[in-house]
């Protein structure tokens, strides 16, 4: 009697990239049988024409196993359920492969999967820290029962079905034996242990077959990266439009500016693709994360041709400021902080600096460079621009002596509305490193942003 294979790929929504993964899974596997096997927990998901085996987070009692620990996700926890649950429902089968969503299978899995059956094979996973120290809480809960531990990372498993038994009933024992939750084991530990632990059971480590060098559980990559499709490898996690957002979570900005990291990579393949709208995206993250960055980036992206121009640049952005004084409608009551908020690249309509009511208010600024000024911007908050009549701006180079450069003595106020820019020019030859606006009046100075470009 032929031997038969089941093919599952793991997913708990579906998009592009789950589809094209899906399909690349399905055409590499045309000889076995294959599912979707769907965690319908937060809505039912169109897997479009492939078969769905469903289930959800809370359907397992049907097996008699456990919710422990009752506050983890249950099939993050407890991912070999989903083995038990698709030997159930789909039984007659020698091997059980599941494959998640965000994984690219490049070896050749038909192969391996017909040797493996040939050889009596039981389990193929990346195996490690076996009897290790390392995550010592997860082993700690299988040491109990088993006297080798280690850990079988999950986005890619095969199991014979006998194995998927032998996991059950240990399971199912287990879950007798105990009644705190809080010492039932993690999947990933427990199905390596089970394996390491149980006579017969033959393994294959992936490790010792494969290129697992971009198999991680973190440090996302973007999934239309070419360089991640290497013959005789696997890659974990990928992802599509999010890619940035996810990188960025272990990854810092910087990585960007390294050449061999998944961060340059993943925007290298988008800007190949015509696709530049993640300058925007990293210039908004960059801004947030550590504005310092920005200038170096712009000079990057204009190197890398993502950009046909360098664009000017605002020296004063994230730059250190502070003001005469603070009042009670001051956002904070420091001098430097409420000050601050001139410099953050935030032009929205409430009130970001304000100072007490005051003879002579002033806003300063430390660009932290000497540099030939051009223009400087200012925003005025929009309910206080008409109290923004006469002022003046000067310059410095080491913050105690300064020149008024530029001085608006006719009582008009200009149009600043609406967060309108008053933009002044100023001719070249004006050198400074401290920016100040002083109000020409005894009244509260009320800004928004200010910005300083150069020539």
């Amino acid at each position: 009697m032929q031997k038969k294979i089941l093919i599952a790929f793991r997913t708990h929504y579906w998009n592009e990239v789950t589809d094209f993964l899906a399909r690349k899974l399905y055409a590499a596997t045309l000889n076995f049988d294959f599912v979707v096997m769907a965690d319908e927990t937060n809505g039912i998901i169109d897997t479009k024409h492939f078969e769905k085996v469903s289930h959800t987070s809370d359907m397992f009692s049907a097996i008699e196993l456990p919710h422990w620990p009752a506050s983890y996700n249950n099939l993050h926890y407890n991912g070999d359920y989903v083995l038990y649950d698709l030997r159930k429902k789909k039984p007659g089968y020698d091997f059980y492969v599941l494959v998640e969503n965000d994984a690219i299978i490049n070896f050749d899995i038909e192969g391996l999967l017909v040797t493996s059956l040939e050889q009596n094979i039981d389990f193929i996973a990346k195996v490690d820290e076996v009897n290790s120290s390392l995550h010592a809480p997860y082993h700690e809960k299988s040491k109990r029962w088993f006297k080798n531990t280690g850990r079988s990372f999950f986005p890619f498993v095969a199991v014979s079905s006998n194995f998927v038994d032998e996991l059950y009933a240990k399971r199912l024992m287990i879950s007798k034996a105990i009644s705190n939750e809080n010492e039932w084991p993690y999947c990933e530990s427990f199905v390596a242990s089970c394996a390491l632990s149980t006579e017969g059971i033959k393994i294959i480590n992936l490790d010792d077959i494969i290129d697992t060098s971009d198999y991680q559980f973190m440090n996302h990559k973007y999934v239309f990266d070419t360089k991640y499709y290497r013959r005789n490898s696997i890659c974990h996690p990928v992802v599509g439009k999010e890619f940035l957002e996810k990188n960025l979570i272990v990854n810092h900005i910087t990585a960007l500016f390294d050449k061999k990291t998944s961060l340059y990579s993943g925007v290298k393949a988008m800007a190949q693709e015509g696709d530049f709208s993640f300058v925007e995206k990293l210039e908004n993250i960059i801004k947030e994360k550590d504005i310092s960055l920005l200038e170096r980036f712009k000079d990057f992206a204009f190197s890398e041709k993502w950009i046909e121009h360098i664009p000017a640049i605002n020296l004063a952005l994230g730059k250190p400021a502070t003001q005469s004084s603070v009042s009670h409608y001051s956002t904070h009551q420091s001098v430097e902080k409420d000050a601050a908020l001139l410099v953050d690249g935030r032009i929205i309509p409430e009130t970001k600096s304000h100072t007490a009511k005051e003879k002579n208010p002033w806003v300063q600024i430390d660009l932290e460079l000497l540099a030939e000024i051009r223009f400087v911007v200012i925003y005025v908050r929009p309910v206080n621009f008409h109290i923004f009549n006469d002022f003046f701006i000067s310059f410095s180079e080491n913050g105690f002596d300064w020149e008024v450069k530029y001085m608006k003595t006719d009582g008009v106020f200009k149009d600043s509305s609406d967060l309108k820019p008053i933009a002044i020019k100023f001719k070249r030859g004006n050198f400074a490193r401290f920016v100040r606006v002083t109000l020409d009046d005894y009244e509260a100075l009320a800004l928004n942003q200010i910005e300083v470009y150069s020539y």
